[in-house]
Formats: C-alpha cells, sequence, structure tokens
C-alpha cells in the first residue's frame, strides 16, 4: 500500500473496499467521462435505440451490480450538488510563492476557477508544480479542500439563507470535486488523490453521511432541499 508521508503524519492505508473510496472512483470515473470529448452520448443512445428489441441483452444485475448501481445514483447527485454550489469569487491574497500557505492559497485559486483547465495552469507554473511534486502529502490536500469547503456558500446574494444539511451536502460534494480535479493532475498519482480524498471524507464527513442513513439516503433527491 502506498502511503504519503510529510507534514500531518503518514497517511492511513487506503481502504480500498471502503464505501467512501468506491464512491470516490465513481464520481471521479464519471468527471473523467464529462471531461472526454472522445465520447459522443448521442451516437450512443442512438445506436441502442435502434437495435431490434429482440435482440437486446435482457440482464438482471446481481448484488454487487446494484451496489455500483447505487454509487453511480449518489455521485451523479453529488456532482449536480457540486456543480450548483455558490462559491466565493472573493481571491485570496497571495503574492507569492514563497512558502506553503502561498501554495495552499494559489492552488485553491486554481482549483475554484480554472476547473478542466487546471492541469493546464499547473503545467505553466512552474513553481507551483515543483512544490506539487515533492510536497504534496495529506496535510496540503486536507488544507486545500478545508479552505476550498469553507468558501462554499459564502457568495449567495439573493438573500436567501442555506440550510445547515444543505451545506454540509455541498460541502461534502466539494470534497470529492476536490478529490476529481487533483486526481486528474499529471504529476499527482490518482491513487494517492483518491486515498487522500477517502481519508479526508471517511475522517470529516462519514459520520454526518451514517447520521442521516447511509449515502444513499443521505443524497436521495427527493429529501435534498
Amino acid at each position: 500500500m502506498e502511503s504519503q508521508g510529510g507534514e500531518g503524519g503518514a497517511v492511513d492505508e487506503v481502504g480500498e473496499e471502503s464505501e467512501e473510496f468506491q464512491l470516490l472512483v465513481a464520481y471521479c470515473d464519471r468527471r473523467t467521462w464529462q471531461r472526454s470529448s472522445e465520447y459522443d452520448i448521442l451516437t450512443g443512445v442512438a445506436y441502442r435505440l435502434a437495435q431490434p428489441i429482440e435482440y437486446m441483452d435482457i440482464h438482471v444485475d446481481g448484488p454487487e451490480e446494484q451496489n455500483a448501481s447505487a454509487l453511480d445514483g449518489v455521485a451523479d447527485r453529488l456532482a449536480q450538488i457540486a456543480d450548483s454550489a455558490q462559491i466565493s469569487e472573493e481571491d485570496l491574497e497571495t503574492d507569492g510563492l514563497e512558502d506553503q500557505d502561498d501554495v495552499i492559497e494559489k492552488l485553491v485559486e486554481l482549483l475554484k476557477k480554472s476547473g478542466d483547465k487546471l492541469n493546464e495552469k499547473i503545467k505553466k507554473n512552474t513553481v507551483l508544480q515543483q512544490h506539487l511534486q515533492t510536497a504534496f502529502n495529506y496535510a496540503v490536500f486536507e488544507r486545500v479542500t478545508s479552505t476550498l469547503q469553507s468558501l462554499v456558500g459564502l457568495d449567495i446574494t439573493d438573500g436567501s439563507t442555506v440550510s445547515k444539511d444543505r451545506l454540509q451536502r455541498e460541502q461534502i460534494a466539494w470534497a470529492f470535486e476536490v478529490t476529481s480535479r487533483l486526481s486528474a493532475v499529471d504529476i499527482i498519482p490518482r491513487r494517492r488523490a483518491l486515498g487522500f480524498g477517502e481519508r479526508y471524507v471517511r475522517l470529516n464527513h462519514s459520520a454526518w453521511v451514517q447520521q442521516h442513513g447511509g449515502w444513499e439516503k443521505a443524497f436521495d433527491s427527493d429529501d435534498i432541499d
């Protein structure tokens, strides 16, 4: 098992069988699919609809497939929540990249604004790239994620209020989104990003999820305000 030491201590061994890890994989796969320009969903749907019904496979899902389908459903809802969450657009004060605080603030800004172009932006910033190659550990991931989560819900201008449960869901969704975006950066091993994400979600959010009936219930679209 890969572990990453450094500030904050060694990372827990990745629980690849944990529900959090499997859900992160489903979420990241969904985002990768969305970023891909090679797959044309309209072509796929048109092809499927054109098949004679007598030749279409009839298959009954087993328990493992049903669980995967349920995780995919939760991943879909998390992605929808992340896309709709409002995040403060106020810039963090970053004069340079002289220390780790500057690196974290710069990375938060890029994660917040660059979206799918994050990898490209990091490649153009050699100082940030070097920091990530040599010092990207769980402590950095934790600070980046918690800082970005703290910006969720701070840019609401229509006078509305956000319930605690809705804010919690949006912050959880952004923990998944941070993991997804970092896992797509070339210089960060995907499994390391997933491992950091699994640890962060498990330590900071799993208790709330279980108190609300588990992942499916906590993110049931009918129960989300």
